[in-house]
């Protein structure tokens, strides 16, 4: 997992450094400069969040790029190539990529991977939603129930899943 993970923040390296190349040069993206040099006073509410979140980057880069690469986010290539864009240091970003993706983004999955094969723990946590919420606890039963059969269907094996409840 860990070496998943590592090849994972290598993967990441792509855009941050064409970004990089591409700021040195002297190119800016259109919608950036907009962003950059528009009118404070007419600016919409999106563009006031999006430059909160790139000043946000500025100061807090190594936080900021490790949250985003510890959750499951299709868009993290976004954030190499604002990274590159910035000048955001190498160390910083590969790092920052690193321990998200490698240490926090697999123990989150792994964690997640073992509630949902014990059956003991998934039934745990179902009744803590279902004190929270029955409706959402009744949908992910029955989406879990429904992904257990296909599994089990595709493959003869004769361990089946039981067909009572996980909550009880």
């Amino acid at each position: 997992a860990f070496l998943w993970g590592a090849g994972t923040a290598i993967g990441e390296l792509p855009p941050y450094f064409v970004a990089r190349a591409a700021s040195q040069a002297g190119n800016t993206a259109e919608e950036l400069e907009e962003l950059l040099e528009g009118d404070k006073e007419s600016q919409s509410r999106m563009d006031k969040i999006k430059l909160t979140a790139l000043s946000f980057l500025k100061k807090h880069a190594f936080i900021t790029v490790m949250f985003a690469a510890s959750i499951p986010n299709p868009l993290f290539d976004l954030a190499g190539l604002t990274c590159g864009h910035f000048q955001i240091p190498f160390c910083v970003f590969f790092l920052s990529t690193f321990i998200g993706k490698a240490i926090n983004k697999v123990s989150i999955q792994v964690v997640f991977m073992i509630i949902a094969f014990s059956k003991d723990l998934l039934s745990n946590y179902l009744t803590i939603v279902n004190n929270f919420s029955p409706k959402l606890a009744d949908a992910l039963q029955a989406n879990i129930e429904k992904k257990q059969t296909s599994l089990f269907a595709k493959k003869d094996l004769t361990a089946t899943p039981e067909s009572e409840p996980i909550i009880k």
